[in-house]
């Protein structure tokens, strides 16, 4: 009998959650990266980064993306990063990856989230 294979997603962080919810989110690089990497190593392919402020609000700051990709790279996991954009994310972004007033920036029609070229660079270790 075959082995069946399987795609293990992890979201960390979550887009919506906050300490003060539970006290062992991860929120800040650090914790967020040896979340990532304790999951990779476990058997997870791919993790969806929801970056936080150090207020622990939500925010789409590609430095911190940045941060948290290069602590998982360094740690040598090669896991697939989906650095994920939450509805909370406004003006920190680049215009160009912004959808336009109202909308949640980068959805489509199609409820897909879209990033654009020049933000996706920004975001990955230098």
């Amino acid at each position: 009998m075959s082995k069946r294979k399987v795609i293990v997603t992890i979201a960390p962080t979550g887009g919506m959650a906050h300490k003060s919810q539970n006290p062992y989110l991860p929120t800040q690089p650090d914790e967020i990266a040896e979340d990532v990497v304790r999951c990779c190593n476990a058997g997870a392919s791919v993790a969806a980064i929801h970056a936080r402020r150090p207020d622990d609000g939500a925010t789409c700051n590609a430095d911190i993306y940045r941060d948290i990709n290069t602590r998982i790279r360094a740690a040598g996991c090669d896991i697939v990063i989906n650095n994920s954009r939450a509805a909370a994310c406004t003006a920190t972004w680049c215009a160009s990856c912004r959808a336009g007033a109202g909308k949640s920036p980068g959805r489509s029609a199609s409820r897909a989230w879209t990033q654009a070229p020049k933000c996706v660079r920004w975001m990955q270790p230098r």
